[in-house]
């Protein structure tokens, strides 16, 4: 795991506790400890010297998923491979709560998507579990009630930043649930395997992505296609000021994931015209990324745009006309 000091534009330091893939890692509020899960198991780590705070030993296989509290004194960890997600207390690091789904939600066995979120305020936490998406109150890991999953195996949990909606990016498509009472409230991709889903900052429009992008505004019903079904779009991402949409989708007639060239593109769209405002290529003969980009984020200033490939780089993009700055 590589950090970066993005006003020196240099590597701080690299840390190596793990000593093999690591899946999935989140940062404290606070930005004072950092959380990383893998093959090799989970570590918390202190996000200025890099030592190791706590080890957390109990998953069988590797772990998919991890999430810190909002107060950062606990961490929920979930693993396809025993289909549980624990709660570890971080004072005195133990683990607190292994939880399977319970008997009367229906159809969660193990083998979910590994996909977990905390509500906004911490009082809730959601894990993919089997073909159900678990709600438990926190930290007492009391059963609150069961979603439907789109499908056995769902890669993506986000909430809006109101905590009213929930959405899950499975195999089967995408779902958005309202919270307060679990009603289906769209369902943009049906039957398919979808890639990503995310909420913009200030006001109830997703994107779901997958074979195209297709954004949705959860007041009036309305759904409008950004991106034709045979462009597969891996992930996108708001800008936090809500004007501008980056898109990381393939270059040409692609039907899935599978088939994909190592072209494609960087999109930046408009939010209000819809048209296109800047383009990042992507591919062999390309300066910046060689393959296909398949995450990125913008920085919560909005002043810059972070880029990861499956050349195994990542890149920073300065808003301003997009040009590589690290």
């Amino acid at each position: 795991i590589r950090i970066w000091d993005i006003e020196q534009q240099v590597l701080v330091d690299t840390f190596t506790g793990h000593d093999s893939e690591v899946l999935s890692i989140d940062v404290a509020q606070d930005g004072t400890r950092v959380a990383s899960v893998g093959a090799s198991g989970a570590l918390v780590w202190n996000a200025e010297t890099f030592e190791v705070i706590a080890s957390l030993s109990g998953h069988v296989g590797p772990i998919d998923s991890v999430e810190l509290s909002p107060d950062g004194l606990f961490a929920v960890t979930a693993s396809r491979a025993d289909g549980t997600a624990k709660l570890w207390t971080l004072a005195a690091p133990t683990e607190m709560m292994s939880a399977f789904a319970p008997a009367d939600a229906g159809d969660a066995s193990p083998g979910g998507g590994g996909a977990l979120v905390f509500d906004p305020t911490g009082a809730t936490v959601t894990v993919a579990q089997g073909a159900q998406l678990i709600s438990w109150s926190f930290p007492d890991g009391e059963w609150i009630a069961a979603f439907p999953a789109p499908g056995d195996q769902v890669s993506e949990l986000v909430l809006d930043h109101s905590g009213t909606y929930l959405a899950a990016a499975g195999d089967l498509g995408t779902a958005v649930f309202a919270v307060d009472g679990g009603d289906v409230i769209a369902e943009p991709f049906t039957g398919t395997p979808t890639a990503s889903v995310a909420f913009a900052l200030g006001g109830p429009q997703l994107i779901s992505t997958g074979p195209g992008a297709k954004l949705n505004d959860l007041d009036t019903g309305e759904q409008r296609s950004v991106l034709d079904a045979w462009l597969w779009t891996y992930d996108a991402a708001y800008r936090p000021d809500g004007r501008q949409l980056a898109l990381a989708h393939t270059e040409h007639t692609i039907y899935g994931p599978a088939t994909a060239t190592n072209e494609g593109v960087v999109e930046v769209i408009d939010t209000e015209t819809f048209s296109v405002t800047a383009t990042i290529p992507v591919g062999p003969s390309q300066a910046g990324h060689t393959d296909q980009v398949v995450d990125l984020e913008f920085s919560p200033d909005g002043s810059l745009l972070a880029t990861a490939g499956k050349d195994a780089s990542a890149i920073l993009w300065s808003v301003d006309g997009y040009e590589e700055v690290l």
